[in-house]
């Protein structure tokens, strides 16, 4: 990325570029499946511009929602994007094709970047799972049921019931529930907060061996494969 197309970054760590055109496609499909919010920025205005990724296709480009406040840009102009995902700050730029429409939505359409530049805020990437992903957890006692929302290797977002009495510093002997396996595990409550009728929970996992890190590692990649699949249409 030359200067006129490269995304300034924070002054801190290191941003990692990416530029394998798979990657890019992959994290363009999570930000649409995830419909995360990105800002998008003519090329020389200071006006930010919301918007979402409507459609990605490899042979026409990407397709982002009407952006508000409305974003007047000719053909071959370059709009710079920012937005979040897994924890992380992600940036890229994109010339603009022009307008289009998406399930009879007004969109804009861009090129594919063929760079991005990439800032993790997190310890660890977190797979952030869809509301009908039905990975669970629960207590070895059976007494305690979770949703579990994200994942990674260090610990998880989850749900919890309305009745639950959990609080911060609570320290949980969960079994997850994974696809194809399952990993026991102690997890320290870091955090609650009323949310959806009951309490969003942020666990981080304690005395989690080898073995069982390398399994539960395992088991994200595969859902990451699975959403990204699902996001591209594929079975």
């Amino acid at each position: 990325m030359n200067e006129a197309s490269t995304p300034a970054a924070d002054a801190g760590p290191t941003p990692t570029l990416l530029s394998q055109r798979e990657r890019i496609l992959d994290l363009l499909h999570r930000l649409r499946l995830h419909h995360e919010l990105l800002s998008l920025r003519r090329h020389g205005s200071l006006g930010a511009h919301a918007s979402i990724v409507l459609a990605v296709d490899p042979a026409t480009g990407i397709d982002f929602d009407d952006p508000h406040p409305a974003l007047h840009a000719a053909v071959g102009d370059v709009l710079s994007v920012r937005g979040r995902i897994d924890g992380s700050d992600l940036r890229f730029v994109c010339p603009v094709v022009g307008p289009s429409r998406i399930g009879g939505r007004p969109a804009l359409r861009t090129e594919l970047p063929t760079e991005m530049a990439m800032l993790e805020r997190r310890a660890a990437y977190r797979v952030r799972l869809p509301v009908d992903a039905g990975i669970t957890a629960a207590t070895l006692d059976g007494r305690q049921g979770l949703e579990l929302t994200d994942l990674s290797h260090l610990g998880a977002g989850a749900q919890a019931g309305r009745s639950s009495a959990i609080e911060p510093g609570d320290l949980l002997q969960l079994r997850i529930n994974l696809p194809e396996t399952r990993v026991d595990t102690a997890a320290e409550v870091r955090s609650s907060r009323p949310a959806g009728g009951g309490l969003r929970l942020g666990l981080r996992f304690a005395g989690l061996g080898r073995e069982a890190r390398q399994r539960l590692t395992q088991a994200i990649h595969r859902i990451e494969r699975q959403l990204i699949r699902h996001a591209r249409g594929l079975r």
